[in-house]
């Protein structure tokens, strides 16, 4: 297993001997995890400059929050000094020079992700195929891509109209990339890029005005129908035909866009969660005060909800701190304020340091937590670091939500598909 950096350098240049690269093509590595390490840090640009100077290399976080590039790889990106932070993301740099040390946090590691190479659709597909036995050998008929971008959207459209998709499969595109999806199947022509689930009312008799039309969280996170058997009868947004639109809610050849998805903050792990108390332990270079930051600012948050709660459209947040939990709450309370409470079900992704005050909020919300309660089997000894004892005993508080009758879901681990995990594991997992 990898134990160290040195591991990880004898990994790489293992596999680059290995599997010889185009020259200037970026090379994907990714699983490592910091706290695994004997060193307890994260590589840097040097670590793997040593594995090659001229092969671009990026190294994903087990969180898949942070990455680690070597200096050929920069120079794709065309990071440098003179790079500034991106909104919602940070570039670890030299204390002394101000040159980055290769560790990007968040949005920083953005520009990598068109840099990846991919297999071509055929060999996209047939890994898919294989995907979906596997879950489904467990039992698992429906699945979730949490964060989908324009090429997944593609594949598992295709994949449908071939009749692959064995799996029942809910699509939540990622905001940032609604302009693109917006271009799939010729849909660049209309403006509004996702519209709300239900028919089309101009081909139901008698239509009642999108004022009177009843809302139910159960079309757009089932994708059927009503309990009683009818649907909602909500109208598209006025600027373009329903068939220009990507559509919410209803399942197309096992494929179902559920709703939007955002992401509010980062990983606890990684420690980019966006809290409201300092950590206990900052990373390095960071003051006693470092709380980390948001991926998206109030504003944004506020107008996504607004969005949602306008057109009908369920919005689930990653929120792993508390202060991204805050944010998601305002959002969904003037979203509720401006457009009425309806049963739309946002989701609170992960809220693993949500206060017991904000757990009572949720439930008054209408929001429904998504406890990573199998995260402090992996972790739980980094976060009684990275938090102290009071915060590290309080994470994911699925025990104080099931107390008050809040509605909630626990996560397992991606790594592992063990049904019976999260009842038995402990808050902190002492690493021999």
């Amino acid at each position: 297993g990898i134990r160290s950096i040195a591991d990880i350098q004898a990994t790489a240049r293992a596999y680059l001997a290995s599997h010889p690269a185009p020259a200037g093509q970026l090379q994907f590595f990714s699983g490592y995890d910091d706290s695994l390490l004997q060193e307890k840090r994260h590589p840097t640009r040097a670590d793997l400059d040593a594995v090659s100077a001229t092969v671009p290399i990026l190294l994903m976080h087990a969180s898949g929050h942070l990455a680690v590039a070597n200096s050929a790889a920069l120079a794709l990106a065309q990071i440098s000094r003179a790079t500034p932070d991106p909104a919602g993301g940070h570039i670890q740099r030299d204390p002394a020079s101000g040159e980055p040390n290769g560790v990007l946090e968040e949005t920083a590691g953005l520009p990598f992700m068109a840099l990846i190479p991919q297999p071509d659709q055929a060999e996209r597909l047939r890994r898919f195929d294989a995907i979906q036995m596997w879950w489904a050998s467990y039992g698992v008929t429906t699945a979730q891509d949490g964060l989908s971008n324009a090429g997944n959207l593609a594949l598992l459209r295709e994949a449908g109209r071939q009749g692959r998709l064995i799996l029942d499969v809910v699509s939540y595109p990622f905001y940032r990339v609604l302009g693109e999806l917006s271009s799939l199947d010729a849909r660049a022509a209309s403006k509004a890029v996702i519209h709300a689930p239900g028919r089309d009312p101009r081909a139901i008799s008698g239509a009642r005005a999108a004022s009177e039309a009843p809302i139910s969280s159960m079309v757009s996170n089932a994708g059927r129908e009503f309990a009683s058997g009818a649907q909602a009868e909500i109208p598209p947004p006025a600027d373009g035909d329903t068939a220009n639109k990507l559509e919410v809610g209803v399942y197309r050849h096992h494929l179902k866009i559920g709703g939007i998805k955002l992401t509010g903050d980062g990983s606890p792990q990684g420690k980019t969660a966006y809290v409201s108390q300092p950590y206990s332990s900052p990373p390095p270079g960071q003051g006693a005060d470092y709380r980390a930051y948001a991926v998206m600012n109030q504003k944004e948050v506020n107008d996504w909800l607004a969005f949602g709660y306008r057109n009908n459209i369920q919005i689930i947040t990653h929120t792993n701190g508390d202060a991204a939990l805050d944010q998601l709450l305002e959002a969904v309370r003037l979203a509720r304020a401006s457009y009425g409470a309806k049963d739309l079900r946002p989701v609170a992704i992960h809220a693993q340091l949500a206060r017991h005050d904000q757990v009572d909020r949720m439930k008054e919300l209408g929001i429904v937590p998504s406890f990573f309660s199998a995260h402090t089997y992996f972790w739980g000894d980094w976060h009684r670091q990275s938090f102290g004892e009071a915060r590290a005993a309080g994470i994911s508080p699925t025990g104080y939500a099931y107390g008050r009758g809040v509605i909630f879901r626990s996560e397992e681990h991606t790594s592992e598909l063990q049904s019976h995990s999260d009842l038995v594991c402990r808050l902190l997992l002492e690493k021999k």
